[in-house]
């Protein structure tokens, strides 16, 4: 029996269909495998501001955390946020213990021999921030010779005062970041590497407190990961995060947390 042009486009069109299902490209996530049906579970860790840290009545709050709703809406699945430490969070997907981790994770060599990673989302280069009135004395990390330079346990911060940091400075490690900015306050240490997007949040809370003294320009980015064998999630939320960036969707959440982009 001869196939009419009709019949032949419907199958083409069909085809296309399923293809996109099944490399979770479409907009809803019920054909993923996921952790739990109808769930995005994101592994986060609830201590770094601004990216997750907890809000008044419980939960978490943050620029990760709206980033993970947002996407989570447009797959049409549910939030579950699990709080854990940072170290070796990226590793969490695929061991099983959620769908994607999300929690300022800077893309590394070493991290993608351990996960495989979405899309960036947030240029992630390092900064140095000290307390207001010591903005002058520490204009470079060269000057913190014998000084305690505070970073976050695991964190590609850490890896990079190691290696840039003066033969006599005390490279200090925290397993909460939340603890970092109180022990600069409180003179326990003399200043913090971190990515410059939480720098900057700091600033901008309160510049007569705490001021940016150097920039490292790593072209590190950030990303969430996902299980190695997970491309269909990673394409489902590159999919999202596409749809995000190009509505300002996006923009309006980097707003939020770090105001106006410069330039």
């Amino acid at each position: 029996m001869r196939r009419t042009p009709q019949l032949s486009a419907l199958v083409v069109v069909c085809l296309v269909a399923i293809a996109a299902c099944s490399n979770g490209g479409g907009g809803g996530g019920s054909n993923l495998a996921l952790v739990q049906k109808g769930s995005l579970t994101a592994c986060t860790s609830g201590s770094h501001e601004p990216f997750a840290f907890p809000k008044a009545g419980g939960g978490l709050q943050g620029f990760d955390i709206d980033l993970l709703d947002q996407l989570a809406k447009g797959l049409k699945l549910k939030l579950v946020t699990t709080d854990m430490p940072f170290e070796g969070i990226w590793r969490k997907p695929g061991d099983k213990a959620c769908d994607v981790a999300a929690a300022a994770i800077t893309i590394t060599d070493q991290r993608k021999q351990e996960a495989n990673f979405t899309q960036s989302y947030l240029p992630a280069d390092q900064s140095l921030l000290v307390r207001k009135a010591d903005q002058t004395a520490y204009s470079s990390i060269d000057e913190l010779d014998g000084k305690t330079i505070a970073v976050q346990a695991g964190s590609a911060a850490e890896n990079l005062a190691k290696a840039r940091a003066p033969k006599r400075a005390v490279i200090k490690p925290y397993a909460n970041v939340a603890d970092m900015l109180p022990a600069l306050q409180g003179k326990q240490v003399d200043a913090i590497m971190q990515d410059q997007p939480t720098s900057a949040y700091e600033v901008k809370k309160d510049s007569s407190a705490v001021a940016i003294a150097a920039t490292f320009k790593t072209n590190d980015v950030m990303a969430m990961a996902v299980a190695r064998d997970a491309q269909p999630i990673a394409n489902a939320l590159n999919t999202q995060l596409d749809t995000l960036k190009r509505d300002g969707a996006y923009d309006r959440t980097y707003e939020t947390w770090f105001g106006k982009p410069s330039g």
